[in-house]
């Protein structure tokens, strides 16, 4: 499945798209937008509701997004559902509704399982039989090598990526040292811990490199220059301007 998630596209929008002028992340309205202005494919976070139904959420809580200081795990998928967002019109998305839209629009999906949640194996077994619905191009990343095993168990034909930033320090390392086939196939650097040689020992090992999140046309072109697969943005249209080689 590597090869449907590459090599059609370089760029990847971040939660849909932020910024000015941007609907409130990881909505319908986000991933509308992104594919307004020329995305391909998209990257989104899920984690589980009260009942344990998955969500497209980035938080622990509610506060940023929606001005509840709530957590996503403490309330219901209705109660998710009809929770007006910052942007007083755009609602929090349920994976479902989000593989439905990817499959009618052949938008790829980059799918980020977050680990703070009250169960990683819920979560995984639970994303794993709603991806299975997916005709499109089709990732699965996480910061947590642990939930990455366990989705692969669930679903072991969908690619995964190691997502790690450069804060993380001596843990990044280690994580890195192990990052491999065949728990994962991708991995997803911040773009700051990016250079000739991690790209070097990344190729050795096969993997293809994703990174986050490049928001000015020129680094966009330096990483790919470089030998980055593709970058992950806030704001695929702004990369308009990056040259094809």
């Amino acid at each position: 499945m590597i090869s449907e998630w590459l090599p059609s596209f370089r760029f990847v929008a971040h939660r849909g798209g932020r910024g000015e002028g941007w609907p409130v992340e990881n909505t319908l309205a986000a991933f509308e937008e992104a594919r307004r202005r020329g995305a391909v494919a998209i990257e989104f976070d899920v984690r589980t509701s009260a009942e344990g139904e998955v969500m497209v959420a980035h938080d622990v809580d509610l506060w940023r997004v929606g001005a509840d200081r709530r957590r996503v795990c403490s309330l219901t998928r209705a109660e998710l559902e009809g929770l007006p967002l910052r942007d007083g019109s755009s609602r929090i998305p349920s994976l479902e509704a989000v593989v439905a839209w990817a499959n009618e629009h052949r938008i790829a999906m980059n799918c980020e399982l977050k680990h703070d949640v009250p169960s990683r194996r819920r979560l995984a077994k639970h994303a794993a039989k709603i991806l299975a619905e997916a005709r499109v191009p089709l990732l699965v990343s996480s910061f947590d090598p642990v939930t990455l095993a366990l989705f692969a168990r669930e679903a072991p034909a969908v690619p995964r990526a190691q997502l790690t930033e450069h804060a993380q320090g001596v843990e990044r390392d280690v994580i890195h040292r192990f990052a491999k086939p065949p728990l994962v196939q991708v991995v997803h650097p911040e773009y700051v811990e990016i250079d000739e040689a991690f790209v070097a020992r990344a190729k050795e090992r096969g993997l293809v490199i994703g990174t986050w999140t490049v928001n000015t046309p020129a680094r966009a072109a330096a990483l790919l220059r470089m030998g980055v697969d593709y970058v992950i943005t806030d704001d695929v249209g702004a990369m308009a301007s990056v040259p094809l080689t």
